[in-house]
Formats: structure tokens, C-alpha cells, sequence
């Protein structure tokens, strides 16, 4: 058995000495300082970033390494993409994309980058990113920290500034631009689910593992620790709890505080009124 010293524990190196390894991604791309969305999942490139690359590589040298993804609804995605870009709006479709049933085809999508983006890339392109590697930590718990897809890019401020602020119109396809909110397609908007949701959130709010139908046979089991608030759980119970208490003159309640409270000390007893007394002033002695 080893022995540690009193301020090698002290010190806080043999906590810092067993905390797991962190992902190491060394990313090929010049990658944004300030972007306008900041995480741990993904790294964001800005319009001039993408346009280099597409124009330095021929279309199918692109394609083998990179695949971009538009997340925007169907009607946006027809109404106007990057050129090449597939459309991806629906998380549950993550698995058959990056990671196909064919091995052939699954080892030739390990050997592209993802390039997530929407219509400002605020919430559905980061949120996929995220959604998949969130997915992709799911299915290689049993080797942390590594993964599959290790880098993951978010188009800063999406489409619209691509098309729009950074004019980069002819990369685009067709080269035009439909917002999601267009009101020819107001009815169509409604029909996604994903949009019924106050906010689209990634996988941690709207979304959850369960919706991506991770395959249960590869990937290791979890305990996942749910906590509900008091009114979910306790509302049904509380009523018959309180009325029970309301109608008994058997429990006695003040007993029960040093348990509730977790003190040592009993609680104070409840102040005590004195009796009014009928007395008057006392006189005070005149001495003359």
C-alpha cells in the first residue's frame, strides 16, 4: 500500500494527479477568438475561413474531407445553401449521417470534418454540433476521452451573414436566401416539431439521448441521476399529507424540527404572553 504524505494530500496534487484526461484537438482551421457562440464541443470559422478552403480544394478533394451541414428547415435549405451542404434539421437523423450502418461508408465519413451552420447560427447549428458530440461521447464512454469526430465547426453567424454581410453569393445554391420566418412559408414552419419548443437548446433542454436512438447493444449503460422539482413528485401526496396533519392532535410537530433541520438543539419553545397585571404605578416616597 502507498503511503502519501499529509501535504502531498494537503497540497491538492493528488486530486489534480487522478482527474481524467482532456480531448486533445489540434484544429486545422483558423478558428475565431470572439465567437459569437463559445463551447467545448465545437470551434467556430467565419465566412472568409470557408470560402478559402472551397476554393483551394477541388469539389470532390472538399467532399472527402470536409461535409457541411445546414440545419435549417427544409424550405430554407431549398430556398438557398452553401454549395455542397447537406440539410440536416432533425436531430434523430444524427446517427445514420456520421455513423451509417455500411463500415465502408461509416470509415470514409470518419475522415471528414463536420461544418455545422443556420440561418445565424445561433441555436439549431450549434446545437447539432453539440447534439453530436454529445452522441459520439455516448457511444465511446468505455475510452474517454476520445472520440470519433474530434473537429467540429459552427459557421459564426450563420447563413445569413455568409450570404448577406460577407456577400459570398456565389457560393451559394441557388444563389438566393429565405429566412425561416418568410410568411409564404408561415404554415410550414409550424409543422416542425423542433420549432413547437421555446427554444431548440441542443440535447440538454429540447432534446435527449433517447430521441437520437442510440443502439443500446454499443453502447455501455449509464445511471443517469433525474431530479424533479417538489411539484412534479409531491403535489398528489402533499394534499392527503396535509390534511392528515390538519385533522390529528396526536403528532406533535415542534418534536419533529430537530430532525427536519438536522440541529442538535431542540426548537425554542413558542413566546409566552405575560398576564396583564392589575396593579398600578408604585407611589414613590415624598419625604418633606
Amino acid at each position: 500500500m502507498r503511503v502519501q504524505s499529509t501535504s502531498y494530500i494537503e497540497s491538492g496534487k493528488c486530486a489534480r494527479d487522478k482527474l481524467p484526461d482532456l480531448l486533445h484537438v489540434e484544429y486545422s482551421l483558423r478558428t475565431l477568438s470572439r465567437p459569437q457562440i463559445d463551447s467545448v464541443a465545437f470551434k467556430s470559422i467565419d465566412g472568409s475561413t470557408l470560402v478559402e478552403l472551397m476554393e483551394s480544394l477541388e469539389i470532390s478533394e472538399f467532399e472527402k474531407k470536409f461535409i457541411i451541414v445546414d440545419c435549417r428547415y427544409p424550405y430554407e435549405y431549398n430556398g438557398g445553401h452553401i454549395r455542397g451542404a447537406i440539410n440536416l434539421h432533425d436531430p434523430s437523423n444524427l446517427q445514420s449521417v456520421f455513423y451509417p450502418n455500411s463500415i465502408p461508408k461509416f470509415q470514409a465519413m470518419l475522415r471528414r470534418i463536420p461544418i455545422f451552420y443556420c440561418e445565424y447560427s445561433q441555436e439549431r447549428g450549434p446545437s447539432m454540433a453539440s447534439a453530436l458530440r454529445q452522441y459520439d461521447r455516448c457511444r465511446n464512454e468505455s475510452r474517454y476521452p476520445e472520440v470519433d469526430y474530434k473537429e467540429i465547426y459552427v459557421l459564426d453567424r450563420g447563413y445569413r451573414k455568409f450570404f448577406r454581410q460577407d456577400g459570398f453569393v456565389r457560393f451559394c445554391e441557388p444563389q438566393t436566401y429565405v429566412t425561416m420566418r418568410e410568411p409564404s412559408y408561415h404554415e410550414e414552419l409550424k409543422r416542425y416539431r423542433f420549432h413547437k419548443t421555446k427554444s431548440f437548446g441542443g440535447l440538454s433542454s429540447s432534446y435527449r439521448m433517447s430521441n437520437l436512438n442510440v443502439d443500446a447493444t454499443n453502447v455501455p449503460r449509464r445511471t443517469r441521476l433525474t431530479f424533479r422539482s417538489i411539484s412534479e413528485d409531491t403535489t398528489s401526496t402533499m394534499t392527503p399529507l396535509r390534511s392528515s396533519l390538519k385533522n390529528s392532535t396526536d403528532i406533535n410537530l415542534t418534536s419533529r424540527c430537530p430532525d427536519l433541520f438536522g440541529s442538535p438543539f431542540p426548537c425554542p419553545s413558542a413566546a409566552i404572553t405575560p398576564p396583564k397585571s392589575d396593579a398600578g404605578p408604585i407611589k414613590m416616597p415624598h419625604f418633606s
